[in-house]
């Protein structure tokens, strides 16, 4: 958790300095490193299968770099996309977590709902951290800059809660879903609502 902390605290912070398609992505290196750990763990080798999914992974990531261009400004959300984005996703958080709890359900329900809220706090963040640098610190006393600050709160522990949870029958799929849901969000978002 206290990685998850200083890897949050990284994170928001280069939201300020590139768009929210190339930055999200990014979070799917974790599963780069967790499939070797996952193996060291077991005390066993990477397979080929793993080895050939770690080795797609970097090179979709550096694919993806080149083709996504920077104008060198970020874009915020407006105040009814943030209005629009937090109450679309507070529903479909719900759904998926009351899904994910039923007696025999599978955890990947879990685990996307927490990608999805992980993606759309990184959106939230970005918003807010820019309005600041652009406004100044007034910008934090702004409504819907409170609003926007409240609900990064929330997503970020419920997604937390959502993905631990989603680890309860192992780290593999879950870890996977979670790991490739938050970036695919995340790039809808920016292209859809930010124009990136």
């Amino acid at each position: 958790l206290a990685l998850n902390g200083l890897g949050a605290a990284l994170h928001v912070t280069s939201l300020a300095f590139g768009p929210l398609s190339l930055i999200q992505p990014l979070g799917v290196l974790t599963l780069v490193i967790a499939v070797p750990l996952a193996a060291m763990t077991a005390r066993r080798r990477v397979t080929r299968l793993e080895l050939s999914g770690m080795t797609s992974t970097v090179i979709g990531l550096a694919g993806l770099t080149l083709i996504i261009t920077t104008t060198g400004v970020t874009r915020t959300l407006t105040s009814a996309q943030l209005l629009v984005l937090v109450a679309a996703t507070t529903a479909l958080v719900v759904v998926l977590g009351l899904r994910g709890r039923r007696a025999g359900a599978s955890p990947l329900w879990e685990a996307v709902a927490g990608g999805a809220a992980y993606s759309v706090c990184s959106a939230l963040c970005q918003t807010v951290v820019v309005s600041v640098g652009d406004a100044g610190a007034g910008a934090l006393l702004r409504p819907i800059t409170i609003l926007a600050i409240v609900a990064i709160a929330v997503f970020a522990v419920t997604a937390t809660v959502l993905t631990q949870r989603s680890y309860r029958n192992g780290l593999g799929a879950p870890l996977a879903v979670t790991n490739l849901v938050n970036p695919a969000t995340a790039t809808t978002i920016g292209v859809v609502l930010l124009g990136e």
